[in-house]
């Protein structure tokens, strides 16, 4: 990992760290950052293309959005500042009814850190959420897959990046 890695990861621990999540969330949110770091740095320079899923620009997602704080905005936008660069960004998008949807359908075993016995933490959840997947839209330019279906078409995706060899 660079010192810039570094410098995210101790950036990610200050947030976390003023969590109200219970301390396995905020160890696993700190395991998961690390984890997308160093996949980044291994394949970052290699010959070859990679499609990752929930990669580098999922940290955001899995540091801010946390039920029991309002996110700040001015701490997501450094944070996706110090992220490391992206060759090119899809973001795999629904309307707010769909998500909430597919959320409750994955249950526990999606999203542990969400208390699915009530459900306006799931909406709050989701919410904030949507806030992150705003910011990183704007941060990145990436493209926008629309998927309102719970199977994703992934020829349309593959026209949508734009390349043949996926």
């Amino acid at each position: 990992m660079t010192s810039a890695d570094w410098h995210l990861f101790k950036n990610v621990f200050a947030v976390v760290r003023q969590s109200t999540n219970a301390l396995f969330h905020k160890i696993n949110i700190l395991r998961n950052t690390l984890k997308k770091l160093v996949i980044y740095r291994y394949i970052s320079d290699r010959n070859e293309r990679f499609l990752i899923d929930e990669g580098v620009s999922h940290i955001p997602f899995t540091v801010f959005v946390d039920i029991g704080r309002t996110i700040s905005g001015e701490k997501l936008e450094a944070l996706l500042r110090d992220l490391p660069p992206v060759d090119l960004l899809l973001v795999v998008d629904a309307p707010d009814d769909v998500l909430l949807d597919r959320v409750i359908d994955r249950g526990s075993k999606g999203h542990r850190r969400i208390n699915f016995d009530s459900h306006e933490d799931v909406v709050v959840f989701m919410q904030q959420s949507r806030k992150v997947v705003e910011y990183v839209k704007r941060h990145f330019g990436g493209h926008v897959y629309t998927n309102t279906v719970k199977d994703i078409d992934t020829d349309a995706i593959i026209k949508l990046l734009g390349s043949k060899d996926v």
